[in-house]
């Protein structure tokens, strides 16, 4: 399928996204109200809605935690470069991600 000109757009699209929308603005003001009954101020970041729900860097030092932070900011845009690039490559060439001849590496199995 197509990112852009295929059949990849399902009925239920708009619905899935408004609901994961619903769901993240309730993750923000849940964690607004998480920051204002501890009373730890400026020191909440912004987005730092339970940042590390496995516990990965309890104890570890704030250098620590705020370089994993930068890490999977970085990682996250990283990936949106990514889907911008094949976005891009199909709206170029006009054809499906998946038969464009130089992607066949991407889209084989390692095994």
């Amino acid at each position: 399928g197509s990112l852009i000109y295929g059949s990849v757009t399902l009925s239920y699209f708009p619905l899935v996204m408004t609901a994961i929308m619903l769901l993240l603005g309730y993750l923000d003001v849940y964690s607004q109200a998480v920051k204002d009954m501890d009373e730890i101020g400026e020191a909440f970041l912004p987005g730092d809605c339970f940042w590390d729900p496995l516990k990965v860097l309890e104890g570890a030092p704030d250098s620590m935690k705020r370089n994993m932070q930068e890490r999977e900011l970085f990682n996250g845009r990283v990936a949106m470069l990514a889907f911008a690039a094949f976005v891009w490559e199909e709206g170029i060439t006009h054809l499906p991600l998946i038969e464009i001849g130089s992607n066949d590496l991407l889209l084989q199995p390692a095994y």
